[in-house]
């Protein structure tokens, strides 16, 4: 399972109708706990499609690219949206960056209560 979030946001990116809806969309997924454990890829994979369908609405401007990275450890990582240069830009303005981690465990309310002992067996 993976736990997605922040969703960082720009203004300059986001005075476009593309840049208000790649925004939009991003700003779903922020606090949502998606299950699978290639729910980044499937994510970013939607995103793409939802990116190139809005590209050919959207005549003017450039086309957008949507990937996504994971640290070494594969448990935390970020989805990134930005508008296709011909050059490389490394402060180029994204769309949105929509951050996630690997979620290690879940726990009901008394399983979560138990973690609370002092004692390695659960007893106080």
């Amino acid at each position: 399972m993976f736990f997605f979030d922040n969703v960082q946001t720009f203004s300059t990116s986001g005075k476009s109708v593309k840049g208000q809806f790649l925004q939009r969309m991003a700003k779903r997924f922020e606090g949502v706990l998606v299950q699978g454990d290639d729910a980044p890829l499937t994510i970013t994979m939607a995103m793409r499609d939802k990116a190139r369908i809005l590209d050919t609405r959207v005549r003017h401007g450039r086309a957008t690219y949507v990937d996504y990275v994971l640290d070494r450890t594969g448990n935390y990582g970020q989805i990134t949206a930005y508008p296709v240069s011909d050059y490389v830009d490394f402060d180029k303005q994204p769309y949105f960056r929509l951050f996630f981690h690997k979620v290690a465990r879940t726990a009901t309310i008394p399983e979560a209560v138990a973690l609370t002992s002092l004692m390695e067996g659960g007893d106080e």
